[in-house]
């Protein structure tokens, strides 16, 4: 019975991702730092986009 209650306290404060038992801080850190990411890659893209098209305008 100890162990049962052992098992849903850890399954509790721990994220399983694969073979890794990542606590939710750095489960969700994660995820956060890869959407700013993605973010930050889509707003730089836009002036270069704009570089691009008015030098083939030129």
């Amino acid at each position: 019975m100890e162990m049962i209650e052992k098992l849903s306290l850890q399954s509790i404060f721990t994220i399983a991702f694969g073979e890794l038992d990542l606590s939710p801080l750095t489960y969700y850190g994660v995820i956060i730092i890869a959407i700013t990411f993605m973010i930050c890659f889509f707003l730089a893209s836009i002036p270069l986009a704009q570089n691009i098209k008015d030098r083939s305008d030129k």
